[in-house]
């Protein structure tokens, strides 16, 4: 269980927070009320706990018209070398309007390691595309060490969520490394695959290489000029 500090803000004020993160399920109380979800855009209140109606403000029963900040600390590999890392979120979901049916989601991140600081300046609504922007930005030998960048994951072509719903596939090494494009992930990928959130890491992480592997190719997206050997 992860526990990451951060904070709840709405049009009632400021709220200190803890988010706790098993890898599939987040965790937070709010003025007293319990939120639970698989994914931050999808926290809904425990349906045990009575909720005063004007206190948060939900869509489709998942909260919604507030920022949440939280941070996560991460390892980041250079030159074969760890070190800590911490990556500062901030989501703001909005309600839905005339504009936006389902409602907005923007995501901004900002990566801190060392005396380095990259952020994301592009609004995303995935972490998979807001992480890519700040690999983008670093040089090539420098990685975040989580399963974004791990050899055996990937996303169903179908979708992906705006954090997890990563596919897993350490338990299918052989069959993942021979996986090209959709077909190829489509027919790999079965009800019993475990997702994983992009921020997670377990033992058997491998640094994901240049190489077209799988459904989403590599990461990050570099051009051929500046692509180079991952370091493991």
């Amino acid at each position: 269980m992860l526990i990451w500090q951060g904070t709840y803000q709405d049009r009632l004020g400021t709220e200190q927070v803890e988010f706790h993160n098993d890898g599939s399920t987040i965790c937070v109380r709010i003025r007293g009320v319990d939120f639970a979800g698989s994914d931050f855009n999808c926290l809904d209140p425990n349906p045990a706990q009575q909720l005063d109606c004007d206190a948060f403000e939900l869509d489709l029963g998942s909260l919604t018209s507030c920022t949440m900040q939280w941070e996560i600390p991460l390892t980041l590999m250079a030159e074969g070398q760890a070190s800590d890392g911490m990556l500062q979120c901030r989501l703001l979901l909005a309600a839905p309007s005339s504009q936006h049916r389902n409602g907005l989601e923007d995501l901004h991140l900002t990566l801190l390691f060392g005396d380095t600081r990259v952020e994301t300046h592009d609004a995303h609504q995935l972490f998979e595309t807001a992480l890519d922007e700040l690999h983008l930005q670093l040089p090539p030998q420098v990685s975040v060490k989580s399963c974004i960048s791990c050899a055996w994951s990937d996303y169903n072509p179908a979708g992906n969520a705006l954090l997890g719903g990563m596919g897993c596939f350490r338990a299918d090494k052989d069959a993942y490394r021979s996986v090209r494009g959709k077909s190829g992930i489509f027919a790999l990928w079965s009800r019993d695959t475990p997702h994983v959130q992009e921020t997670w890491l377990c033992p058997e992480y491998e640094r994901r290489g240049h190489e077209s592997t799988g459904y989403r190719g590599p990461f990050p997206f570099r051009p051929p000029t500046q692509a180079t050997h991952p370091t493991q």
